[in-house]
């Protein structure tokens, strides 16, 4: 597996994917802030990747781009098309899978996310004033709960040889979990929790071959 993860004060949160997995056998962390590869390196070592291998990809994103060396040297969808040929990938970033929409299936399997609400800074005015609840506990809570959610099942897929498919389930089961316990709290936060869980499980999408092995 190669992981992608330009490190930073907003994806600081997403830092425990990174010591879990990159112990484990063939997976290669390139971080933005301790490497001193360049994009074109970078691009080059994604793109000469063996089919194989899975692409891991935590950070920012947009429909149209994600960044690994912030928005100077973005990854577009044209270029995503090119490195990513052939490709199984799983970009953990805001609105990745409308950004996999834009590759034109030039990827062999993959699975996106939607809008992921981890910051105060990514909340519209609507949203500021619906989760301004404890000082946006709810929002710290989300991102504790999405990095264990997301470790588990990935921990899980490595020891079972798991599809995409079955990957992207048990994900959904776990955040089903959430989801089910913060139904019956009569806390405000929890409430709202079980709000941004639900609102993840519905924009997690899977493109491909969903029964391609995950590694």
């Amino acid at each position: 597996m190669i992981v992608l993860y330009p490190n930073d004060p907003s994806t600081h949160f997403l830092s425990d994917i990174c010591k879990v997995i990159s112990n484990s056998e063939n997976v290669d962390v390139y971080f933005r802030d301790k490497d001193t590869l360049t994009y074109e390196e970078i691009i080059s070592i994604v793109e000469k990747s063996h089919l194989s291998r899975l692409i891991l990809y935590l950070g920012h994103g947009t429909s149209t781009e994600i960044y690994y060396f912030g928005t100077e040297n973005v990854i577009t969808s044209e270029i995503a098309q090119q490195i990513f040929k052939g490709k199984k990938l799983i970009l953990l970033a805001c609105y990745s899978s409308e950004f996999l929409r834009t590759l034109n299936k030039q990827f062999y399997s993959a699975i996106g996310f939607g809008n992921i609400l981890t910051s105060r800074a990514e909340l519209e005015p609507r949203d500021y004033n619906e989760y301004n609840h404890e000082d946006f506990k709810c929002i710290s809570l989300f991102r504790e709960k999405l990095v264990k959610l997301f470790i588990q099942s990935l921990t899980e897929a490595r020891a079972l040889n798991s599809s995409f498919l079955q990957f992207n389930n048990s994900l959904k089961l776990r955040i089903n979990k959430v989801i089910s316990e913060c139904s019956i709290s009569e806390d405000k936060t929890d409430k709202l929790l079980g709000k941004l869980m639900f609102d993840l499980k519905t924009e997690i999408k899977l493109f491909g071959d969903p029964h391609a092995s995950l590694f």
